[in-house]
């Protein structure tokens, strides 16, 4: 079983609350800080939410596992964090990193603990069925970030996309 999956009962999420809620706020202040893109707030608000069941973003295994098909306890779609080449180097493995939502707030933090090249007409087929660069959909994959980030998250305040 992957160690990216919540062994929490449905609807349990990542949100701490009380003392660790405040801790893990008061220590995100002097963390590396990452700015999410709309479409990333969303998917971490239903990873907050516990409805993709997952513990955060999916490191290289999961990814691996999905993009061949053999991952049928994971959601269909890599649920990575895609960086730009501004984000890329201000991020590395074993980092803690605080998320910031597109308006500027500071929710939580990612534990890095995978980042990657992927091969991206192989997800593109996975998702879309097609890499063909007609497609919208593999025209956004491909532009989105070229490397990804993956680890588990711990969220002290919603997110809202």
């Amino acid at each position: 079983m992957s160690t990216m999956i919540l062994d929490l009962p449905a609807g349990k999420g990542r949100y701490l609350t009380g003392e660790a809620a405040e801790a893990l706020r008061a220590r995100a202040v002097f963390l590396k800080k990452l700015a999410l893109r709309p479409e990333e707030a969303a998917v971490l608000a239903m990873i907050g939410a516990g409805c993709l069941g997952l513990r955060g973003f999916m490191g290289r295994e999961e990814y691996d596992r999905v993009v061949e098909g053999a991952a049928p306890e994971l959601p269909r779609m890599p649920i990575v964090l895609r960086l730009t080449d501004e984000r890329v180097c201000n991020v590395q493995i074993a980092d803690d990193v605080t998320l910031v939502t597109p308006d500027g707030r500071d929710v939580g933090v990612l534990r890095v603990t995978d980042k990657w090249i992927p091969f991206k007409p192989k997800e593109a087929r996975r998702i879309f069925g097609t890499d063909d660069a007609a497609h919208a959909g593999v025209q956004a994959l491909l532009a989105a970030g070229h490397v990804y980030l993956g680890g588990e998250v711990e969220l002290f305040d919603a997110v809202a996309p």
